[in-house]
């Protein structure tokens, strides 16, 4: 509940031309939070007993939302502050504290129906089936073909969300900096290369121990490049500033559907057919997530007037 919220305030502080920038940055803070809560976690039940895995996430949100409560502010215009269309415009003479006006149940169907926000939907849908696909059976997978320990298999897991938090930086900056604020070629890009580096993992000897982290690094980097692209930079410029906390949520809600299915059908496939089958699951939805990316190569987003 709180990613399409705090998307939207991103979009309402931050213009287009750096808002893949910012939201790289953004979304590198849950990948590094994602591995440093298992180490955190790991800790407190060895020391304290698994209670305190609940005690002490739950003290740290609270204080959190103290904070954004008491620092973090929805729109320039509520702080007296010009928009970021003013901006835009040269027009961004001070005008006062005004609210952030929501345009009506109308405006934000009518954002929603931008073919541009299915596509990324649709996106997300297969570039979650090979993100939940590696977090979730890639330890499975290095237990049982690969015969690593337990540890080792988490250990290396634990590498595709820190490698992760660089790939959506890096991700935010190419599509500012090299594409001028177009999000999907860099996506597709590294979608494909996603595709490449999920056939390679399996094809690495056991003994290459090296090179296998190293490839499943190139893996959360690929991932999460694209996937922070998708959920926060493209909703904010396809949605716009006003709608972007329903477009992200509409693109996340069905990127979600692809995790869930992820969860069962690679279950599936592994059971039937074995570990080559879910990696073609992988390698297929990256490529469909690409070729979807491809679809937007060219597409830029319209400026358009609020106040």
């Amino acid at each position: 509940m709180g990613w399409a919220p705090s998307v939207k305030v991103i979009a309402n502080w931050f213009p287009l031309k750096s808002r893949g920038r910012v939201g790289g940055a953004y979304g590198s803070s849950y990948q590094i939070g994602a591995a440093c809560s298992l180490a955190f976690a790991g800790f407190l039940a060895g020391a304290f007993g698994w209670k305190w895995c609940f005690w002490i996430p739950g003290i740290l949100v609270i204080v959190s939302a103290i904070h954004c409560w008491i620092r973090v502010r929805n729109a320039p215009e509520e702080v007296g502050l010009p928009t970021i269309e003013e901006e835009a415009n040269k027009t961004n003479e001070l005008k006062g504290i005004r609210k952030d006006h929501h345009l009506g149940f109308g405006y934000t169907i009518k954002a929603l129906g931008n073919p541009a926000i299915w596509f990324m939907a649709f996106g997300l849908f297969a570039l979650n089936i090979v993100r939940y696909g590696f977090m979730v059976w890639a330890p499975s997978y290095m237990f049982e073909a690969q015969h690593a320990t337990i540890s080792m298999a988490a250990y290396k897991t634990a590498m595709i969300p820190l490698a992760g938090s660089v790939g959506a930086i890096f991700a935010g900056w190419m599509s500012d900096k090299v594409f001028q604020s177009r999000r999907a070629p860099i996506a597709a890009i590294m979608l494909f290369l996603l595709g490449l580096s999920a056939w390679l993992f399996p094809q690495i000897p056991v003994e290459m121990w090296v090179l296998s982290l190293l490839c499943l690094m190139v893996v959360g980097f690929m991932t999460y490049g694209p996937h922070i692209l998708i959920v926060a930079s493209a909703p904010m410029d396809y949605g716009t500033r006003k709608a972007a906390s329903s477009a992200t949520g509409f693109i996340d809600g069905v990127g979600y559907i692809g995790a869930a299915l992820t969860g069962i059908l690679s279950g599936w496939l592994t059971d039937v057919w074995g570990w080559d089958a879910a990696f073609y699951l992988w390698i297929g939805a990256s490529i469909f997530a690409g070729i979807l990316m491809l679809l937007l190569w060219n597409y830029n987003p319209e400026k358009r007037e609020y106040e």
